[in-house]
């Protein structure tokens, strides 16, 4: 492949990377004939719809690396990435050191689903010759909407609201209010969570399954008390692992497994990676643009 698109991003080392990219390359070297191609990247890299096609599956490789590394965290034998005396101690796995990792890998893994959108909103600007600004090329940004819906049907616009509105709160909690929280609960405070297909860990002698907190108060719209409402959870992990009986915190409290939350986006993400290629693919060689 001339562009050397999978090299340049995770997918150089990581499986699973998305079959649209493959075939991006494929288009991309029936594009690139002449031999001055030939082991010049720079050169490749003039074309904006190569640039366009490789950010995006740097973007897309860089989520499922960050999901692959806290994924790899939650492991109790075996890693692939992380060295295993990292993660114990006096011989015995540390669910703490794990989870205080998870942690800190979610802030670059919600940073990462957001630049995904970001590259792809880059891309349609120039493709679709929306003639926007850097702070406008957003797929949240009202303008973008209303010159995309110009050039595009309504629905496609609309086709990743969801999941965009979904992933930009997360990812504005975790940059601008606080770390992503991760607790690990009992399968007695949370008996619906807990119907998972994912193992548990072993902390001390309970079993625990470490949780995103979100959304402590559905009436704080701005999510100020969520810094605030934290200190509840410590007293609840404190009990839990002094084994005094709490209430079920689902009345409470929403949780996510991360593991799971990235099961569950990483289809819309591989379908908005789709939606763009096939546009890229659709515009002009070489100029970039869609008439």
């Amino acid at each position: 492949m001339k562009t050397n698109m999978i090299w340049n991003s995770a997918y150089a080392y990581l499986p699973g990377i998305p079959g649209c990219f493959n075939d991006l390359e494929t288009y991309f070297d029936s594009k690139l004939t002449s031999g001055i191609y030939d082991g010049q990247p720079s050169e490749i890299m003039k074309f904006d719809v190569v640039r366009f096609g490789t950010n995006l599956c740097r973007r897309i490789g860089d989520v499922d690396l960050f999901a692959a590394l806290f994924n790899d965290a939650f492991m109790e034998k075996e890693y692939k990435y992380w060295k295993p005396d990292f993660l114990f101690s006096d011989n015995k796995y540390n669910p703490d050191v794990g989870i205080n990792l998870i942690s800190s890998i979610l802030v670059a893994y919600l940073s990462s689903c957001k630049s995904l959108f970001d590259a792809g909103a880059i891309a349609l600007n120039a493709l679709y010759q929306l003639k926007l600004s850097q702070t406008q090329r957003d797929l949240n940004n009202k303008e973008f909407k209303k010159k995309l819906e110009q050039r595009l049907s309504p629905n496609r616009s609309d086709k990743f609201e969801e999941i965009l509105a979904d992933v930009t709160i997360k990812r504005n909690l975790a940059i601008h209010r606080t770390t992503p929280f991760i607790i690990p609960l009992g399968k007695e405070l949370l008996p619906e969570a807990y119907k998972k297909k994912y193992p548990p860990l072993t902390l001390d002698k309970y079993t625990v399954y470490p949780m995103i907190v979100e959304y402590i108060d559905p009436n704080d719209k701005t999510h100020e008390k969520l810094e605030n409402s934290y200190f509840k959870l410590f007293e609840y992990n404190d009990r839990l692992r002094s084994g005094q009986q709490t209430q079920n915190l689902e009345e409470k409290f929403k949780f996510t497994d991360p593991r799971e939350l990235h099961d569950f986006w990483r289809p819309e993400f591989v379908n908005f990676c789709e939606e763009i290629c096939k546009d890229i693919k659709k515009a002009d060689f070489p100029s970039g643009h869609i008439i």
